[in-house]
């Protein structure tokens, strides 16, 4: 009799397992059905190698945008406010994700989904308010952290998607600080006469830390932090330092962006340990680069030091599709084919180099720390619960 009960007991605990699991997966088919399969969305921000075309509706200088031919002629057959021919890293991580392109989020708002992400990138800005001054109306990184504060509740009121559960699985990628080293400190002597370059370096990576810390407490949980490339060997650098680097690279400029990206790697290093749920990866984006400038016949490349599209040495006199010599129209060159180039214009790389970069972020080994992004978008982070109200 005492087996018979406790034979019923067991049949009555296995069949309560079996339906609670039936009701598991129920609900995850059901989320699958209504919501699509499990994605991460892709938020963007940083400087014009992020840029998709903010600037395009901020009112900001020709020098900040990049909304006119032979822009864009590699891949979309049009301007689209990208510095490039064609597609940049952002968009080949998009697709590697399997998610569409993020849309500029300062467009007038049309019909896009922002359960898919958005771009806050804006031409000419910098970690400092004060670096994105120099061109009207560029949006700082402060801004574009703060307008992401907003997704939460906008993905609440205007998105079918659970917000806790596409926050905790997004992407965030960031690519700043170079205009603050090379546009704002450097240009800048009673700057540089009151503080040294390590002291300066120092209080950008303070702010970066704020900025960082202020992503997560709005909901960011998986980052991809981008250290600066080695811009010094960019055709603009080389052309700016011809009597004294000779046209070889800006070394001191790029030994203050290896500076910086040793202060970011261990900013990405520290967080990791504080944060707990939340999960950075660091791209050393600046030895991604210089192998390719260094490398460029081995991988294909006919020329690595002088720019696609321009005019003049380097091809970087003369920007890329600008006038800007007096009243004479004069229109920068544009190579027969820009696979052939490292760089497109005078400080951004081609559509074909940023797609290198862009595989060794997303499967790379020695060129991401502590692992890249494949295996980060396999990280499971706790859902976000947001500590505030709209």
């Amino acid at each position: 009799m005492e087996e018979r009960r406790w034979g019923k007991i067991l049949i009555f605990c296995v069949v309560v397992l079996v339906f609670k699991a039936g009701l598991w997966r129920s609900r995850e088919l059901y989320d699958q059905y209504v919501f699509g399969p499990r994605h991460s969305a892709l938020f963007v921000f940083g400087d014009s190698l992020a840029d998709a075309g903010n600037n395009n509706y901020l009112n900001t200088s020709i020098v900040a945008r990049a909304n006119f031919p032979p822009y864009g002629k590699s891949f979309f057959g049009t301007a689209t406010g990208r510095f490039s021919d064609g597609r940049t890293v952002f968009d080949f991580l998009a697709t590697r994700l399997e998610v569409p392109f993020p849309a500029p989020w300062f467009q007038p708002r049309v019909d896009w989904d922002i359960s898919y992400g958005a771009n806050f990138a804006s031409a000419g800005s910098g970690l400092l308010n004060s670096t994105s001054q120099q061109y009207p109306n560029v949006v700082p990184f402060d801004r574009q952290v703060n307008e992401f504060t907003r997704i939460f509740y906008m993905l609440e009121t205007e998105s079918d998607y659970p917000a806790e559960k596409l926050l905790s699985s997004s992407i965030i990628a960031i690519n700043i600080g170079a205009n603050d080293i090379a546009g704002y400190f450097m240009a800048n002597t009673s700057l540089r006469r009151n503080i040294s370059p390590g002291e300066f370096i120092d209080s950008l990576l303070n702010d970066y830390k704020n900025h960082l810390l202020s992503l997560h407490e709005a909901g960011a949980r998986k980052f991809v932090i981008m250290g600066i490339s080695p811009l010094g060997c960019s055709p603009g650098m080389r052309f700016a330092g011809l009597s004294r680097w000779r046209g070889g690279c800006d070394q001191t400029v790029n030994e203050q962006f290896q500076q910086f990206n040793a202060g970011l790697k261990n900013l990405v290093l520290y967080l990791n340990k504080t944060l707990r749920v939340s999960t950075l990866i660091y791209v050393n984006t600046y030895d991604i680069l210089m192998n390719i400038i260094h490398n460029g016949r081995f991988l294909g490349f006919s020329e690595s030091a002088s720019a696609c599209c321009g005019e003049g040495p380097f091809n970087a006199a003369v920007g890329c599709g600008q006038t800007n010599l007096g009243h004479k129209r004069i229109e920068g060159s544009v190579c027969t084919d820009p696979r052939q180039y490292v760089f497109w214009d005078g400080f951004h790389p081609t559509e074909r180099a940023q797609l290198m970069i862009a595989d060794q972020i997303w499967g790379g080994d020695s060129s991401v720390f502590p692992f890249n992004l494949r295996t980060l978008t396999r990280v499971t982070a706790p859902p976000y619960v947001p500590s505030y109200t709209a």
